[in-house]
């Protein structure tokens, strides 16, 4: 029973520590071109555009994310546009193929945190 106790103890203190997911921070890395816009809840692309973006978990926490490779962005629709990440930590390129609306889905872990709306537009409105 005392090992039972002290296994749940420690199972606890490791997740007490871990961040919270608390939303996206994400920003256009340059000068956005005409017509596209980066929200933490909303990205919208002019069709053929590529963007470099800056994007991390926010925590509701005072524990931050720090380690990138825990961290994934995914469109759920590929046909309408790509997400490939680069290099450089937190920076990702978005891509817009097909004029549509999609979802950015924010992954940590290989969990599903949220899915922030990604619109591509056949032109700059």
């Amino acid at each position: 029973m005392k090992r039972l106790v002290i296994a749940l103890g420690l199972g606890l203190a490791s997740t007490a520590c871990a961040p919270d997911y608390g939303g996206l921070a994400i920003e256009i890395e340059g000068v956005a071109l005409a017509g596209d816009f980066v929200e933490p809840r909303r990205v919208s692309l002019v069709l053929g555009h590529v963007v470099r973006v800056h994007a991390r978990p926010r925590s509701l926490t005072s524990n931050v994310y720090e380690d990138p490779g825990r961290f994934e962005l995914a469109p759920a629709d590929p046909e309408i546009a790509r997400i490939y990440r680069d290099p450089e930590d937190w920076r990702w390129v978005l891509v817009a193929r097909a004029v549509g609306t999609t979802c950015i889905e924010v992954q940590i872990d290989n969990r599903k945190q949220e899915c922030v709306e990604f619109t591509v537009q056949a032109e700059a409105g």
